[in-house]
């Protein structure tokens, strides 16, 4: 498992959407199906639906589109894994953000 940092200037509205986005989320179920992956349209909305579920991938877009770095009109759940890769060099964040070098996560003890 790997991790890569957003480097962008934080601001306060930034921060504030943020937050904000990650109560509304804390306890959403996971899930992952065929039909969200083939989603051709965006169903973006401010504010997070109580039975609104997400996979990994989904959830990073959808903050990111909060905040103003990823376009609103293509579907969150269009964003895998890989996308966020950086052996994918098609990611295009907006803001003039970028994200670091991958950084390995070692859960051997």
């Amino acid at each position: 498992m790997v991790y890569r940092k957003l480097d962008i200037e934080r601001t306060d509205d930034m921060v504030n959407k943020i937050e904000k986005f990650v109560k509304a989320t804390v306890g959403k179920k996971y899930k992952v199906s065929a039909t969200k992956l083939l989603k051709k349209k965006s169903d973006f909305e401010e504010e997070i639906r109580d039975d609104q579920t997400f996979f990994c991938s989904e959830l990073v877009a959808a903050c990111y589109k909060r905040i103003g770095l990823l376009p609103k009109e293509i579907p969150s759940s269009s964003y895998l894994p890989g996308t966020f890769s950086e052996k994918k060099k098609k990611l295009t964040l907006q803001q003039n953000a970028k994200l670091s070098s991958e950084y390995l996560i070692d859960f051997s003890f």
